[in-house]
């Protein structure tokens, strides 16, 4: 639950920035996809750093793969 609403966050914010920045230079709509991009990669980013985290904390590795 709480990453997603982490990754909606972000994308709020950074769509928000690119939307203020498109209607202050008059470009609508390109910073406000720029920042909706932006804003789903750093929330990704954020989950995943999360779950490396929490991954690590507990001792595993993940799954294993193969015989090894």
């Amino acid at each position: 639950m709480w990453t997603s609403l982490g990754q909606d966050q972000f994308n709020l914010l950074f769509g928000a920035g690119g939307w203020f920045l498109d209607g202050w230079v008059h470009t609508r709509p390109l910073f406000t996809i720029i920042g909706a991009f932006v804003g789903g990669f750093a929330g990704f980013m954020s989950i995943y750093y999360r779950v490396t985290k929490e991954t690590a904390a507990k001792g595993g590795e993940g799954r294993r793969r193969g015989g090894e």
